[in-house]
């Protein structure tokens, strides 16, 4: 077997040189298909790094029932101070407004909506993984905020030391920050001018606060008892997650797109692939009919020619799919946006190609081509050995 295997490689490598042109073209349809499956890959894999860092288990998120994302429904003043008042957590509370606006790219005249927070210093505190990088934080009714480290990179007015206008309003950039999350996309300013220049006025659309206890088991029975007095109490319309799973639905919103959109080009450029596949192994076994009737004559089986001509056909898709990986491995780290469909607000994230992604490029690659090889493999294997051997 050792050695049958042994001829099969040997003839499928010094048959790799017949119609090369057809191959080399063959080849990089593979590459492409799989240079497109790496991409997706670090599409869904730079999202997922984004929020994975985001949130805390000891943060509780409260906004208003049925609400799917912060920027959904109004919760008055006087409704999110009884958060304060519940058992099991920790003060201060941070009462935030967050509200979606349009932006304007720095490399193209396009807008995109991002999301603009009032938050206080209470709320930064319960953001561990903040971090000031360049500038200050905002002066209480100055007009300040400061932005994301990325979103300033991205967007007009929100470099340190530029600004932007809403209505009457004329924010000044004062401060660069990150927090390794979806964060890193959005615009904070103090809440009282925030509510005044989107007209919020006395309203707020979510609470943070800290959960009590000095492990995690403690701090589970304080999750506890917060969901059993809102669930008791009429006066608060909430509904509390912590903040892990909060962003967690927020990841599979922002990655919906376009993991959809790769998919469907993934596929399309697959079935071409395969199709590519199909036309020169077709070409091959044509330009080789006396070939594979001497091989027959020499006892090769059936068997055995279509595992030659399935195993040409995947060597090929192996070398395309190691030239698309390699294709794929500069797009590591570029900056791309998604849209999360729960606040129509971009969020920007670092595209992460990864060994497992690689991989799967690799190996859908050699599967299409595979596939491909499969029928051209069984016409070769039926081919009359007296008729085959009187062709020219």
């Amino acid at each position: 077997m050792k050695r049958l295997l042994a001829l099969v490689l040997s003839y499928n490598l010094r048959s790799t040189t017949i119609r090369g042109v057809d191959a080399v073209a063959t080849l990089l349809a593979f590459a492409l298909t799989a240079a497109v499956a790496v991409i997706v890959n670090g599409l869904d894999r730079g999202i997922e790094r984004a929020f994975a860092s985001s949130g805390s288990e000891d943060v509780l998120v409260f906004t208003r029932r049925n609400a799917i994302a912060e920027v959904q429904g109004w919760i008055t003043v006087d409704t999110a101070r009884l958060v304060s008042t519940l058992d099991g957590l920790e003060a201060p509370v941070s009462r935030e407004l967050a509200v979606s606006a349009s932006f304007e790219r720095r490399d193209a005249s396009q807008f995109r909506n991002l999301v603009v927070r009032g938050v206080d210093a209470s709320g930064i505190a319960l953001r561990t993984s903040f971090r000031l990088v360049e500038g200050r934080t905002p002066n209480a009714r100055a007009a300040e905020v400061i932005a994301g480290r990325r979103a300033g990179e991205r967007y007009k007015g929100l470099k340190v030391g530029e600004s932007f206008t809403f209505g009457k309003f004329t924010f000044r950039t004062v401060g660069a920050f990150e927090t390794g999350g979806p964060s890193d996309s959005e615009v904070w300013g103090n809440p009282s001018d925030v509510q005044a220049a989107f007209d919020r006025a006395e309203t707020f659309t979510a609470v943070r606060a800290r959960l009590k206890g000095a492990n995690a088991d403690e701090r589970t029975r304080s999750f506890e008892r917060v969901l059993a007095q809102v669930a008791n109490d009429p006066r608060l319309p909430f509904q509390v997650e912590r903040e892990r799973e909060y962003y967690a639905k927020q990841e599979e919103s922002a990655a919906e797109i376009p993991r959809a959109l790769g998919r469907v080009l993934a596929l399309f450029m697959a079935i071409g692939a395969g199709f590519g596949a199909m036309n020169t192994m077709y070409a091959r076994v044509a330009s080789r009919t006396r070939e594979i009737a001497t091989l027959r004559a020499l006892g090769w089986g059936k068997p055995v020619i279509v595992l030659a001509f399935v195993a040409e056909a995947s060597w090929l898709g192996l070398l395309g799919g190691i030239v698309g990986a390699a294709l794929a491995l500069p797009a590591n780290g570029i900056s791309a946006g998604a849209t999360a469909l729960t606040n129509l607000s971009e969020i920007d994230f670092a595209i992460a190609v990864t060994p497992d992604g690689l991989a799967q490029g690799v190996l859908l690659a050699v599967a299409v081509a595979a596939l491909g090889g499969i029928l051209p493999a069984l016409n070769a294997a039926r081919l009359p050995i007296a008729t085959a051997l009187k062709e020219l």
